[in-house]
């Protein structure tokens, strides 16, 4: 889409870090977002000043990792601005480890948000976009470990080499959509939330 004046984007993870940049950059561009991030208490705040700032927006507590509550956030978009044209898989959580020292626990996690989270959104974004028959992209962050596997994390390398793959057959499936696409991001080390804390729990994984 080039022209997105109006047109109206939803995003994980959009409280902090680059979900946070990407709704500013989306409300700069004259669009309509809808927030959503599991801190819901950050979450208000960021989407009051978004408001204040003159940003057509709002926000919805959302886990990634529970379907329903994906379909629901899909719900509230439409209920809220009509449609959706634009949908951002960004929420994310960081797990380091070697695969055989990471507990079960962790794994699931990690595998539970970077890759169930992505995919529920499709599920539940995708089937609107093309109804809609008005355009529409589906954005779903990775990362450089979804490109090139980093010794001592395991658990993220595989989740986020899942999401690369996951973009990639998505886009073969969308060939006959024309007006619809696919991306996926694959940043470095962004100063966010996710890599202080991921940085700061390294020694619980082994």
């Amino acid at each position: 889409m080039k022209d997105v004046k109006g047109k109206v984007a939803f995003i994980t993870g959009a409280a902090s870090g680059m979900g946070l940049g990407m709704a500013r950059a989306f409300v700069d561009a004259g669009m309509k977002v809808m927030l959503s991030d599991i801190d819901a208490e950050k979450l208000d705040k960021e989407v009051a000043a978004l408001q204040a700032a003159g940003g057509d927006v709002a926000g919805v507590a959302l886990d990634v990792t529970d379907r329903d509550a994906v379909f629901a956030a899909k719900d509230a978009t439409l209920e809220k601005f009509g449609k959706v044209h634009v949908a951002c898989a960004n929420a994310g959580v960081g797990v380091t480890g070697a695969l055989d020292k990471c507990d079960q626990k962790n794994w699931e996690w990690c595998i539970d948000v970077c890759l169930w989270g992505p995919i529920y959104c499709l599920q539940a974004f995708v089937p609107v976009i093309k109804q809609q028959q008005e355009g529409g992209h589906f954005l779903a962050t990775s990362s450089m470990a979804g490109m090139a596997s980093f010794r001592g994390m395991g658990p993220y390398n595989v989740a986020k080499f899942g999401v690369v793959t996951l973009i990639e057959t998505l886009n073969e499936e969308l060939k006959k959509y024309p007006d619809i696409n696919a991306s996926v991001l694959c940043p470095g080390a962004v100063a966010t939330n996710i890599y202080d804390s991921t940085m700061h729990r390294q020694d619980r994984y082994g």
